[in-house]
């Protein structure tokens, strides 16, 4: 089908058709998936504890009942794995690890990582007819807070160091509890990190957490000075074509190459006009969010960016195509409406805590 020429005004906003990964295993529905942003765990920490707002306990009970009942499963990202465990207070970690547990059972959506390289896969297949690096199928969901970084996780029995997990299990399938246990404390542990005294302890073989934070923080920060530089463009070059430009050659180039390397094709078979080499882009789900997300925070040259924005970003970039329901904060869910994402991934996006509550108590009469 021959697409129509968009104008500028068009450009900004036009969202060309999805292209999914084959590769990539998608649960069954039901039940919706269900990404929470992390004030809203934080807001559930407190109903927990006896503190919190009653729109929020409401929402607490009426996700109980849901995830009971079969019709929802709530999932966790990376970015939230980030953000609990950069929190310094322990009493507060250990407050959302427990909440957190309860609600998702550990429920991890795969890295992004993993998620973007089978979008980049399956989008060069279906547009060149090549065949490139050949990434095997992985399930969206994972049950460890390693999955968002590209690891299996689970506990293993290791005798003079051979796994023998599974002969240990026909023998005596009660090690199956056993491991299971071990398992949800070890998840735990991940979750909540070390407390004041651990960190110390830990802190001479090398422990350095806030590292991870400062890179996001200067991260944010580039994305400021960024921001001022491209000023002079303003009214020139549409916004979204200016963050794509970015985005590619800054986190999507090398992965590009290496696929089209092994497919021994060029980049300019791909890129042949810059329209054809945006609709590429954007047809890969998670790089339509990252785009669209960045374009609308830029279009305000006086926007204070923050490690928050960045966090907030990465996860939208993997929940908004890949769950049924996202609750963001205020700021990610105005972008991501303005920007069409609702209607374009067909997830819903409510606002405020009422509005999930009742989502949810539909569900529970259908």
């Amino acid at each position: 089908m021959a697409h129509r020429s968009l104008n500028s005004s068009d450009r900004e906003y036009f969202l060309p058709p999805l292209i999914w990964p084959t590769e990539l295993r998608m649960p069954a529905r039901p039940p919706l998936l269900i990404h929470l942003d992390l004030a809203q765990w934080i807001r559930f920490g407190r109903v927990v504890q006896g503190q919190g707002e009653p729109a929020y306990a409401d929402l607490l009970e009426a996700l109980r009942q849901a995830i009971q009942a079969g019709q929802v499963r709530i999932v966790l990202t990376g970015a939230q794995y980030s953000e609990v465990t950069k929190i310094k207070d322990p009493a507060q970690r250990r407050a959302l690890a427990s909440v957190i547990e309860e609600l998702t059972d550990f429920t991890y959506l795969v890295s992004h990582v993993d998620v973007l390289r089978l979008e980049l896969q399956t989008t060069l297949d279906n547009l060149t007819g090549t065949r490139g690096l050949g990434w095997t199928p992985t399930d969206l969901l994972g049950k460890s807070a390693l999955n968002v970084v590209g690891r299996v996780g689970g506990l293993q029995i290791i005798q003079e160091g051979e796994d023998v997990t599974a002969k240990m299990l026909a023998a005596d399938p009660s090690w199956a509890e056993r491991l299971a246990t071990m398992n949800r404390m070890a998840e735990r542990m991940l979750l909540q990190g070390p407390d004041d005294q651990e960190a110390a302890e830990i802190r001479a073989g090398g422990y350095q957490p806030e590292l991870v934070e400062q890179q996001i923080v200067d991260n944010a920060a580039l994305e400021a000075a960024w921001s001022t530089q491209i000023e002079k463009y303003r009214g020139t070059y549409v916004m979204r074509d200016l963050v794509i430009a970015r985005y590619l050659n800054l986190e999507l180039m090398e992965m590009l190459v290496h696929e089209l390397m092994a497919r021994g094709i060029q980049i300019d078979d791909i890129f042949t006009t810059p329209e054809a080499g945006t609709r590429f882009l954007m047809s890969m789900p998670s790089s339509a969010v990252t785009v669209s997300m960045k374009a609308q925070y830029h279009q305000d040259p006086n926007r204070r960016w923050s490690a928050n924005d960045l966090y907030d970003i990465d996860a939208l970039a993997l929940a908004l195509p890949y769950c049924d329901i996202v609750f963001a904060d205020a700021s990610a869910q105005d972008a991501a409406l303005r920007r069409g994402l609702d209607t374009h991934f067909d997830t819903m996006l409510p606002r405020r805590p009422k509005e999930l509550t009742s989502l949810l108590r539909t569900l529970a009469t259908v």
